[in-house]
């Protein structure tokens, strides 16, 4: 199936694309400030499909940051403890990804926010 995002087409499975971008807005969802922003971003750049999840919540901790994609990992700061979850949310994420041959990646954006972008391989001809 092609999930056409506008800047470029991706091949793959609908429903699996879709657990994959509703773990991330979810996770994005709950782990902004109150009042705060969600952004989905999609662009094409001479290849590959990239798209962003970004949120206005507080940027995840150095420390955190190579255990992002583990199962059930929750983080020990203060961001995690007002959130309640299991810890499945990146990982289920990141494997819907690796499932595409996308890679799914963090970067923080300052001391407040947080940015999740997976970058899809170039579909290749039909």
């Amino acid at each position: 199936m092609d999930l056409d995002l506008h800047a470029g087409a991706v091949r793959g499975d609908f429903d699996a694309l879709e657990r994959l971008f509703i773990a991330l807005v979810d996770n994005a969802v709950k782990y902004s400030k109150i009042g705060g922003t969600v952004t989905l971003r999609c662009t094409l750049d001479e290849g590959p499909v990239v798209t962003a999840v970004e949120d206005t919540g507080p940027a995840i901790p150095k420390a955190e940051r190579p255990r992002l994609f583990e199962q059930f990992f929750r983080g020990s700061s203060g961001r995690a403890a007002r959130v309640q979850g299991a810890g499945l949310g990146l990982s289920i994420a990141s494997a819907m990804a690796r499932l595409h041959g996308a890679e799914l990646t963090y970067e923080p954006c300052g001391p407040d926010g947080n940015r999740f972008v997976v970058r899809f391989p170039v579909p290749s001809a039909k």
